[in-house]
């Protein structure tokens, strides 16, 4: 599905589009939306958008994407589908343990290669 999305409630969004660097920061929070499942930033929501991008950019890397840079694109609205709370957490604990798996696998595999026995 595309994503749509609507930026004609941020203030002074015409300033900010005529900036490449914070086009581009619009940009990320605009595909930022689905992946933590908020499809609006509101002076309400403005803190747990960035809690849950904060955690996303901890499990994913990506952008470092700052309050301020969210707090300034309050009104920037998507169609991304909307994801609870607690379904969000349960997501980011599920990729942190499997992301935990990865590396410890990795590492049991090189310490096994290596003849190192315990």
């Amino acid at each position: 599905m595309p994503v749509n999305w609507n930026a004609e409630r941020i203030r002074d969004y015409a300033e900010l589009h005529a900036n490449e660097e914070q086009r581009y920061i619009t940009e990320a929070l605009i595909w930022r939306t689905v992946s933590i499942g908020i499809n609006e930033i509101t002076e309400r929501n403005a803190e747990e958008f960035a809690v849950r991008c904060h955690m996303y950019q901890e499990v994913y890397s990506g952008m470092d994407i700052t309050y301020a840079d969210i707090h300034r694109r309050i009104g920037l609205r998507t169609n991304a589908a909307s994801i609870t709370t607690a379904a969000f957490n349960k997501g980011m604990i599920t990729a942190m343990r499997d992301t935990a798996a990865r590396n410890i696998a990795s590492q049991a595999t090189a310490l096994s290669e290596s003849g190192v026995t315990a």
